[in-house]
């Protein structure tokens, strides 16, 4: 006679991996406000930390310096 296998263990239910809330804010923010790493320097920001487009942050210093370069001629985008 054969011997009768095992029953096997129902495999426990997965769960979905969980989506990113799309209104979630992207920023970390600490008690100074907006904190992170900044996108051009690299030094850790703790105050004075400006949002910089969709997830950066950029230091205080860093963010005159591309005001500046980002628009150096102070033309709106779109117009001639």
């Amino acid at each position: 006679a054969a011997a009768a296998a095992p029953a096997a263990a129902p495999a426990p239910a997965v769960k979905p991996p969980k989506m990113p809330d799309p209104d979630a804010p992207k920023f970390k923010f600490g008690e100074n406000g907006v904190e992170g790493k900044c996108a051009i320097c690299g030094q850790y920001v703790i105050k004075g930390g400006v949002k910089f487009r969709e997830k950066s942050v950029l230091c205080a210093e860093d963010a005159e310096r591309q005001a500046k370069i980002g628009n150096p001629y102070r033309a709106t985008p779109g117009r001639r």
